[in-house]
């Protein structure tokens, strides 16, 4: 590999909940429950990975839907994403960034991570798949 060499890959998968900036308090939406389930996709991704290493790298995968679980049955409080989001960018060494986002609503939480990611680590590359891409794909590579 010529340059700088790709060692530590950082999966996150950030929420699939709408962005806590995107309610108002009469919001309907805003007093649903989240309930988020694990995802297996990225547990399969991570296997895959592991299972066909061509090269010799580190990889770390982070389901940010769950950070906020407090106890089984208790709705999550979405209003600590951000925060979670912006620990998991700055406690995580990484030369790729690779997003997981899967609906168009999650837009938001994509810009987020791009900007987080950007300041913090400015070196790092930032892969991004799941539906949103396809969905503002202008946008997200602009």
């Amino acid at each position: 590999m010529t340059g700088k060499e790709f060692k530590k890959i950082f999966i996150l998968k950030l929420p699939y909940c709408a962005h806590p900036s995107s309610f108002s308090e009469d919001n309907f939406r805003a007093k649903l429950t989240f309930r988020p389930l694990p995802s297996l996709a990225l547990a399969n991704l991570c296997a895959f990975f592991e299972k066909y290493k061509t090269f010799d790298y580190k990889i770390k995968a982070v389901d940010l839907n769950l950070q906020a679980y407090t106890a089984p049955g208790v709705p999550v409080d979405i209003s600590l994403y951000p925060d979670l989001l912006a620990g998991v960018i700055k406690d995580n060494d990484y030369d790729v960034l690779a997003l997981s986002a899967s609906f168009v609503f999650n837009a938001k939480w994509v810009e987020d991570a791009i900007k987080l990611s950007k300041k913090i680590h400015p070196e790092a590359k930032i892969i991004i798949g799941g539906g949103v891409l396809y969905a503002f794909s202008g946008a997200m590579l602009g």
